[in-house]
């Protein structure tokens, strides 16, 4: 399994896993940070997150995860396991504390 930045294009399969988990509506893509996470292996996406920074004090937060429901469950473990680790990692190199 890798990560990498969330890109533009991967917007539309967010959007069918937030609904395959019953999300009603999916987050605008406007409203998403550029702080996007997605975690993969291969060639299968298998969950996405993202990080958004306060600019006025070292504090983050992880928010919107989801993941593609058809992949099964110990393997998506794995993967937000990584997912948070990564996201954590990357808050902490961009000055967040808490």
């Amino acid at each position: 399994m890798f990560t990498r930045q969330i890109i533009k294009e991967d917007y539309s399969e967010l959007c069918k896993w937030w609904k395959a988990w019953g999300w009603q509506y999916p987050i605008p893509l406007d409203m998403l940070s550029n702080e996007g996470i997605m975690v993969r292996e291969d060639e299968v996406n298998i969950c996405a997150g993202f990080l958004y920074l306060m600019t006025n004090a070292p504090i983050a937060w992880f928010t919107f995860p989801v993941s593609n429901r058809v992949i099964r469950g110990d393997l998506r473990k794995s993967a937000m396991n990584l997912l948070v680790e990564t996201i954590s990692k990357q808050a902490e190199e961009l000055g967040a504390k808490y």
